[in-house]
């Protein structure tokens, strides 16, 4: 594992960063803070993981989490709504 940019975890700007996506989200997406990019190592292939995420300020009630990668219906990376996260009250974490 390595600890140069492509390494690291944490809120990456949506273009221009070497792990930033190259598709552009929908046009009627905001990411104020950008996009939150990690990589989780020496887990099962298959396995679940929980990741924490803490917000400088309350998330807005409609709040969504999107991805960008393949889906196990398409191997091309395209930007998907995740809808598996867990907002907590107040949202500042998910």
């Amino acid at each position: 594992m390595g600890t140069g940019p492509a390494q690291t975890a944490g809120f990456i700007p949506l273009q221009g960063h070497i792990r930033s996506p190259a598709d552009a989200p929908p046009a009627n997406l905001q990411f104020p803070l950008g996009l939150f990019d990690f990589a989780v190592h020496n887990g099962a292939p298959g396995s679940t993981v929980s990741i924490k995420l803490t917000f400088p300020n309350n998330l807005p009630r409609n709040a969504q989490y999107w991805k960008y990668g393949p889906t196990s219906d398409n191997a091309t990376p395209h930007w998907y709504h995740f809808t598996r996260q867990q907002f907590n009250s107040p949202a500042t974490t998910a």
